[in-house]
């Protein structure tokens, strides 16, 4: 990548995380933040590639809860 496409790569991905945490802090609740903290931690274990079957959750136990 040239060095001007990494500039605009940068650019744009530093404005893209401000409008986010902007839009969560002025649109969630304290709880659906810590909701989305949760989500991004359980992405970011799914993202390093466990494998499914020591993440998944049976079918069954789904239907006992």
């Amino acid at each position: 990548m040239t060095e001007l496409g990494t500039s605009t790569l940068h650019e744009d991905r530093t404005k893209r995380t401000e409008w986010l945490a902007e839009v969560i802090d002025a649109e969630c609740t304290e709880a659906e933040r810590d909701l989305l903290l949760i989500a991004g931690r359980i992405l970011r274990r799914l993202g390093q590639g466990e494998s499914p079957a020591s993440t998944s959750i049976s079918e069954e136990s789904l239907m006992n809860s």
